[in-house]
């Protein structure tokens, strides 16, 4: 069987959608699809007796997904509302995510989008309930790819983008390549445009973690700017705030350094924590040359 595609949420990029109906196709002509039979031939028949019902659920789930790579939407989505039935009434809040993804993908693989839609969606609340920001953002993704191969592409566009900033705005950074990727498939679609996506370039930074390496998107027109660490900088702005704070409470720069050094495992130089500083200065003019008043009292 090919990789679950509920348990992993894997389906994130078109060309690699493209591949799984490739595979799909060769896969019912071959051996392997024999065996696959049986296998969930095996499952069906274990359903009777299973107690357990998170394992019922998980088998539904399995089942459900061998019909929707077979092509068999009914049979699929008979076995996958059966597992949301069992979810919701136990309470099996993870499962009955997984189980809505699947139904939105059955639907999706069906060419129902409204269907696929409404499932993602429903798939996304739940996970919204568990906070499970990964699986949100795959939810949201999968919207688009449905919607791109129903020729929607505003539509695509659009999720793409809702994905891409929620992931952005939450700090996963794990599905951001995928949803460049799809965005760019649908510039290039849709605007014909030559400023593309064009790789990414690596640089080093200072971090409340210690040194990081990290790799950049850029464009061919260089008109993408990053806003947790903007072009030139090689410090993030965490890092820089704690710098900042010491200063202002009093601390030289050579007590900075010492502190930063000893904490966090990152050297600056004298001239490095200068440049930081320095943008508090006109504050600290502004503080000192603040009106004083006649009179203060004092507790």
């Amino acid at each position: 069987m090919l990789t679950p595609f509920i348990t992993h949420l894997s389906y994130t990029s078109i060309i690699t959608r493209h591949i799984i109906f490739i595979a799909l196709a060769i896969a019912t002509i071959t051996h392997g699809a024999a065996q696959n039979h049986a296998k969930v031939d095996s499952l069906i028949k274990s359903l009777p007796a299973i107690i357990d019902h998170k394992e019922e659920v998980k088998n539904l789930i399995d089942i459900g997904e061998f019909y929707a790579e077979s092509v068999k939407m009914d049979s699929s989505l008979y076995y996958l509302n059966k597992g949301v039935d069992i979810a919701d009434r136990h309470d099996l809040d993870t499962l009955l995510a997984r189980v809505y993804y699947g139904i939105g993908y059955t639907y999706d693989l069906g060419g129902d989008l409204g269907a696929a839609l409404q499932y993602y969606e429903l798939a996304r609340e739940q996970y919204s309930l568990l906070n499970f920001r990964t699986e949100i953002i795959s939810c949201m993704n999968s919207k688009g790819v449905a919607a791109y191969f129903q020729g929607d592409y505003e539509l695509a566009l659009k999720h793409y983008l809702d994905a891409l900033n929620f992931a952005d705005s939450t700090g996963v950074r794990s599905k951001q390549g995928d949803l460049l990727n799809n965005i760019g498939v649908i510039y290039r679609i849709t605007l014909q445009t030559s400023n593309i996506r064009n790789g990414y370039s690596s640089k080093t930074i200072k971090t409340t973690n210690g040194t990081e390496r990290i790799d950049v998107p850029r464009d061919r027109e260089g008109s993408f700017n990053p806003v947790i660490v903007p072009k030139h900088k090689s410090i993030s702005q965490e890092l820089a705030d704690c710098i900042m704070l010491l200063y202002a409470k009093g601390m030289s720069n050579a007590d900075i350094i010492d502190f930063i050094d000893r904490t966090y495992g990152v050297s600056y130089s004298t001239s490095q924590v200068s440049i930081i500083t320095n943008h508090l200065l006109d504050d600290i003019k502004q503080w000192q040359q603040r009106p004083l008043q006649d009179q203060y009292a004092v507790i």
